[in-house]
């Protein structure tokens, strides 16, 4: 199922159930990520298309070669128009976006963690020990992702758990 954050023009609701405030649109964050939506939409407007396509494939992570190809223009053509003011605004917007949609990353799920940790030590010992101790698992699963980097995958299949059929022939 898609996790599209605006799927309806609002405008056509209700009031009465636009008001609703257990609905998930009435969410914080989610007003949020729609009002930057209509802030990425609104420069966007402003933008000729082919700039908004460079701006969007840049922040996709792609060269000034391959943007210069898929456009029909030259690199230089497309190295001028990304560090244009409208295109950094465009990108600014899709990065805050996707760093919204992408959640916390690991060094802020830390910090959090930690403060948690610190805040609870002398009231809440338990739930200090419960940071301490979710902040250990993160600690481990670094560790074996590091030792396991082979790419090598160790499938254990315990025969005791299979059901009889068709394989024991």
């Amino acid at each position: 199922m898609p996790s599209t954050i605006l799927t309806y023009d609002s405008s056509k609701l209700p009031e009465v159930i636009l008001a609703n405030p257990n609905h998930p649109s009435a969410d914080a964050y989610i007003k949020d990520l729609k009002s930057v939506q209509q802030q990425i939409v609104d420069q966007s407007l402003a933008m000729d298309k082919k700039t908004v396509l460079a701006a969007k494939a840049y922040h996709m992570g792609k060269n000034y070669a391959e943007i210069a190809k898929e456009l029909s223009r030259s690199a230089q053509w497309v190295s001028r128009i990304v560090k244009s003011d409208p295109a950094q605004r465009l990108i600014a917007l899709l990065a805050y976006y996707q760093e919204a949609v992408d959640g916390a990353n690991e060094a802020q799920r830390r910090a959090m963690a930690w403060r948690i940790a610190t805040a609870n030590e002398h009231n809440q010992p338990k739930t200090s020990l419960a940071a301490l101790e979710t902040m250990n698992k993160m600690d481990s699963i670094a560790r074996e992702a590091k030792n396991n980097s082979s790419g090598n995958v160790t499938v254990i299949i315990n025969q005791q758990q299979m059901p009889k059929g068709a394989l024991d022939d």
